[in-house]
């Protein structure tokens, strides 16, 4: 497994510019795209990053295989925003969504990574799973921007009558978007799992498929830092009397219950990675694995009891911290993996169409990636990476280096 600094990552990604800007062979075929996306699984919920409870041989397998990003915070450890700045690559303050229910504008969704690699690059493009971005209309409309789209709103049902788990349903409609793939048309599909998000005002809240009732049964789960309740005692009075503390309450507020809960939010993620398996595997079938780049994520961090706390929000570690791999095609690891940086500055805003920020509003979203497509012609794609991997919020300026410019740029 890899190891990038942020110097070396700089330096291979100008590597990765250089080599795209040559011209492609006629056998040259672009890699697909398969994006994982979890919901409120922090950085340390897998095994390769050291937990020894939770199974994840899949995700250990990706990590093992490509590169491990040690350092991958979120500035806005929520849902709808992180996921905003994911699809666009762009801070809050500069894509202006900083709740729940304003959706793209259309000139958002033609700068949108989607579009890019399906207009600019002939890319047959999907999207399975929870959206994030908008009320349930932003999410019809936003299904007219893909090539196959199971895209839903809100934060949808594990458990439903009749079908499978969701995140088994979310599986069998990968599997379907593979189906309909071609051999001669690259493919880019995100599949945003809910899991381990929680069934909100569901308990006991982490569902989990019930096939996985009796993992980690008897196992004695370690405490997490920052557990004592001297943490709690030390924040002010209005973190005291938050929607965090409320829900700890809900979760977290016994030991049984701590202990129940986080071994819920285990299986959800062992359900993940059993779906990722499965994917690989489909993959490997179809002979498409090395010629696919894998990418996986969380959209944020979580509190699981850590400070009294219990969801995200804050700007500890926990809630800040998400996971983060890359496997690049076997194909195109030459002297570059596949990844060129690029960022972009809050200036660019009058071509993605800005939604204006209130005038005193802090929020300032995700030091993440989005990608986009290279000219066309080109074999490969754009991995957008944070503008800096430390825990300190960016200024905007700090995004106007470049490294490597798309035609549209």
């Amino acid at each position: 497994m890899s190891h990038f600094s942020r110097r070396q990552f700089l330096q291979t990604s100008a590597a990765a510019a250089t080599a795209a800007a040559l011209p492609a062979a006629k056998s040259d075929r672009p890699p697909n795209v398969l994006f994982v996306l979890t919901d409120d699984q922090r950085w340390d919920m897998f095994g390769v990053a050291g937990n020894q409870i939770v199974e994840t041989p899949n995700m250990d397998w990706l990590a093992s295989r490509g590169t491990r990003f040690r350092n991958h915070f979120v500035t806005t450890a929520i849902c709808a925003v992180s996921r905003a700045s994911i699809f666009t690559g762009l801070y809050a303050r500069c894509h202006g969504i900083h709740n729940f229910r304003p959706g793209f504008t259309e000139e958002q969704y033609q700068y949108g990574y989607p579009e890019r690699l399906r207009h600019d690059a002939g890319y047959r493009t999907g999207f399975i799973g929870k959206y994030g971005v908008g009320a349930a209309e932003d999410v019809e409309a936003a299904g007219k921007h893909y090539d196959f789209f199971e895209g839903f709103p809100g934060q949808g049902k594990y458990i439903v009558e009749g079908r499978a788990h969701m995140t088994t349903h979310l599986g069998n409609q990968a599997v379907e978007f593979l189906d309909g793939s071609r051999d001669d048309q690259p493919w880019a599909l995100q599949i945003s799992f809910k899991a381990p998000h929680v069934q909100d005002g569901v308990p006991p809240y982490f569902l989990n498929d019930p096939k996985y009732d009796d993992l980690y049964t008897g196992r004695k789960l370690p405490l997490f830092p920052h557990m004592d309740g001297e943490y709690y005692l030390s924040l002010p009075k209005e973190l005291k009397e938050s929607e965090n503390r409320t829900r700890w309450e809900q979760r977290f507020a016994t030991p049984e219950m701590w202990d129940a809960s986080v071994k819920r939010y285990y299986r959800l993620i062992h359900g993940v990675d059993v779906q990722m398996g499965r994917l690989f595997g489909e993959l490997e079938n179809r002979g498409m694995l090395d010629n696919t780049v894998i990418l996986f994520s969380g959209d944020n961090g979580f509190y699981l009891g850590e400070r009294g706390f219990a969801g995200k929000w804050y700007m500890h570690e926990s809630p800040s911290d998400a996971p983060r791999d890359r496997q690049p095609a076997a194909g195109i690891t030459r002297a570059s993996a596949l990844d060129v940086a690029q960022h972009r500055h809050c200036a660019d805003d009058r071509a993605v169409g800005r939604r204006r920020a209130p005038r005193r509003s802090t929020a300032a979203t995700s030091t993440r990636w989005s990608m986009a497509s290279v000219r066309p012609g080109a074999p490969g794609i754009l991995l957008r990476a944070p503008c800096s991997h430390t825990r300190r919020f960016p200024r905007a300026k700090a995004c106007v280096r470049r490294i490597g410019r798309t035609s549209s740029s």
